[in-house]
């Protein structure tokens, strides 16, 4: 039976915290929902935590599954979800009261495929949420894409902020043993949607411990970003979008120049990284001096990285100086 709204929780080693996310969501005063939980091979308590939920509200549906990662997780619940729309929690973070109400009034009230709210972050000393103003905006699929590279890119590019039309994740999955899985997704869902509204308030609250994944030093693993990068670049190529392709490849430009450095700089037998990070840059390079697609600016940037790395670095520090 169809229900206004699919929840999708993966769950994962959140023991201390899945009874407060949990908890929000079951206090929303929209209820026209379905909550699924997703336990992705917990070692902890978490699974026996979310059949004791299922258990008293008929509106939970748990998944108990091996360990696959969050787009595994997210995957699984998609499949089996009933929702016209769907959205995501991660297990950790909790909601305002107010949050799907609000979003799926804005979604239906302009007929949006998308619906998106503000976020805040808090940590284990902040845990007070002040409400903001409800500002509602209305966008097209190409003005939400240009958020991707500007100071919205954030809350554009996260999952958990919004809501979904189901029929936008037909043909859609999150890619599964990857982080950064958002990249790799958000992008192909707002260009598919007709229109994206966003209000400002902010109505998510993302937990992000002194132990996050992305607080800890710079890791291997952090190098899917560029794929995804990469992988949005030549989606928006293909698909006859020259202003925003010309953004993707300046950003992944700037992510391939930065990763360099991070892993020489921070990991060690790092010289095999090293050489894959320059061939992709040394790709991109030339592919953009063939397009005749750089300004003379661009161009100096892009040479002296192409002819040293070191050398760049240098002169970056010399603008810096001189600039201050």
């Amino acid at each position: 039976m169809s229900v206004g709204l699919s929840i999708i929780v993966p769950v994962y080693k959140v023991e201390p915290y899945l009874g407060k996310c949990i908890e929000s969501i079951l206090n929303q005063t929209y209820g026209d929902f379905e909550l699924i939980l997703v336990d992705d091979g917990s070692p902890d308590r978490c699974g026996v935590i979310c059949d004791e939920y299922a258990g008293k509200d008929r509106r939970i549906k748990v998944i108990h599954k091996e360990n696959g990662g969050l787009s595994s997780a997210r995957n699984q619940g998609l499949d089996i979800a009933k929702g016209q729309y769907i959205g995501f929690i991660d297990s950790d973070d909790y909601i305002n009261e107010d949050m799907y109400s609000i979003l799926l009034s804005n979604a239906k009230k302009h007929d949006a495929d998308i619906s998106q709210c503000g976020y805040i972050i808090i940590d284990d000393q902040q845990m007070e949420i002040a409400k903001t103003s409800n500002q509602v905006s209305v966008l097209t699929n190409i003005d939400a894409l240009n958020n991707l590279y500007n100071e919205l890119y954030v809350p554009t590019v996260i999952t958990v902020n919004k809501i979904y039309r189901k029929v936008l994740f037909e043909d859609i999955r999150f890619p599964e043993r990857k982080i950064h899985e958002d990249e790799f997704t958000t992008y192909k869902l707002l260009y598919k949607a007709n229109k994206i509204v966003k209000t400002d308030i902010k109505l998510y609250y993302y937990y992000q411990s002194n132990n996050s994944i992305m607080r800890k030093e710079f890791n291997l693993k952090r190098l899917d970003a560029l794929e995804a990068f990469q992988q949005r670049r030549i989606f928006f190529k293909n698909n006859n979008l020259p202003e925003l392709y010309h953004k993707a490849c300046n950003s992944y430009r700037l992510r391939l120049i930065s990763y360099y450095f991070k892993v020489r700089n921070e990991i060690s037998n790092n010289n095999h990284i090293l050489h894959s990070i320059k061939r992709y840059f040394n790709s991109l390079f030339i592919e953009m001096i063939k397009e005749n697609g750089l300004s003379y600016k661009i161009l100096k940037q892009y040479l002296f990285f192409y002819l040293s790395p070191t050398f760049y670095l240098g002169v970056t520090k010399i603008r810096i100086k001189l600039r201050g």
